[in-house]
């Protein structure tokens, strides 16, 4: 799926992203950083596993963007938290996980169709009459 990141500043870059259920965290590539002007944060640095070894990457609050396909004037926009790595040098530039993603929007996917759907967040909830409410930090959890 493609994936707009947007700097304070303005400056956008759009790349391929891979949708991750099982990534904890948005991660991106370093030279999203650069090419955006973000500074992700030595003071928010976590070492995750990924690609077969323990990996650094850094955080910065990101306006992240997705348009349908051949829609790029209809989009979803939201401010999340991006890990940016200090070196990686995979086929995508992000990905897309728990944290940022998945925590904001209800989404299907299917194998059959190679497609994915975005919904609003409580659409599952709608859809599946699920009970939430929310948690001493505000996120929806479903109702035990």
């Amino acid at each position: 799926m493609e994936l707009t990141l947007v700097g304070s500043s303005g400056e956008r870059q759009t790349v391929l992203a891979l949708v991750d259920s099982g990534s904890e965290h948005i991660l991106a590539a370093p030279f999203l950083a650069r090419a955006i002007q973000a500074e992700p944060d030595p003071n928010r640095e976590l070492t995750i596993g990924i690609g077969g070894r323990p990996r650094q990457v850094r955080f910065a609050d990101v306006l992240l963007r997705i348009s349908a396909p051949g829609v790029p004037d209809e989009f979803e926009e939201w401010q999340a938290e991006v890990g940016f790595f200090s070196s990686w040098t995979p086929s995508w530039g992000a990905i897309l996980g728990q944290i940022g993603f998945f925590d904001h929007f209800s989404i299907s996917m299917s194998r059959y169709s190679q497609a994915l759907a975005m919904e609003p967040f409580d659409a599952f909830d709608k859809r599946f009459h699920v009970e939430i409410r929310e948690s001493e930090n505000r996120r929806r959890r479903f109702k035990p």
